[in-house]
């Protein structure tokens, strides 16, 4: 990495209004700031996207507000056509991420050649089994080393981080409208094209 590059933080929502501001909250925390927000509202009934255009920052925001809900891939892809990054961060509206989670994404990006990179995800409960069986070391990300390739299969939109580029060449298959469904068509056509280009980031993490 030869420059500071530009983050875009792609946020994916509806009806998240507390924790959407939970999610802002965290972010003006972060200890990288070349960074934009690029929040897509899925037809959110509450005040999701209010919550979003006042909160006050120091770096550039970008909206939008759709009239229904369209499911997360169409989202998703809205807000891909409007980031201006060099790579794309995406992260749901219900999750948090910690100080030093960027940090962790470049010193993997200095010193690799990956196009995708996928961090892992702390999990709270109030099933305390349910919490521990989440959280355990073994699933997914976690059970990777820094800078490893992973299945592809582990690679999903939230808490992960593509390099723009991608995005010219694989668009999100609008007609997957189940949960993941998207993600993981996404992911086997990005191994297939890119082979070995997924690694992860069990360091970057987000809650």
């Amino acid at each position: 990495m030869t420059k500071t590059p530009l983050i875009s933080i792609i946020i994916i929502g509806f009806n998240t209004q507390k924790e959407l501001k939970r999610l802002l909250l965290s972010i003006s925390t972060l200890t990288y700031k070349k960074i934009e927000t690029i929040y897509v509202d899925d037809g959110s009934l509450d005040d999701s996207y209010k919550t979003y255009s006042s909160f006050k920052s120091n770096y550039n925001k970008k909206g939008i507000k759709l009239k229904k809900n369209a499911g997360r891939a169409f989202a998703t892809q809205k807000g891909i056509q409007a980031a201006s990054g060099d790579w794309f961060y995406f992260i749901r509206s219900n999750e948090e991420v910690f100080l030093n989670t960027f940090d962790q994404y470049l010193k993997l990006i200095q010193h690799n050649s990956a196009l995708a990179y996928a961090g892992s995800v702390q999990y709270k409960s109030q099933d305390k089994a349910f919490e521990k069986y989440l959280n355990n070391r073994k699933r997914g990300v976690n059970n990777y080393k820094p800078g490893q390739n992973i299945d592809y299969q582990y690679f999903l939109f939230n808490n992960s981080m593509v390099h723009s580029s991608v995005f010219k060449s694989i668009k999100l298959n609008q007609k997957l409208s189940k949960y993941g469904g998207e993600e993981l068509d996404f992911a086997y056509r990005l191994n297939k094209l890119y082979p070995h280009q997924i690694q992860a980031c069990p360091n970057g993490a987000v809650l």
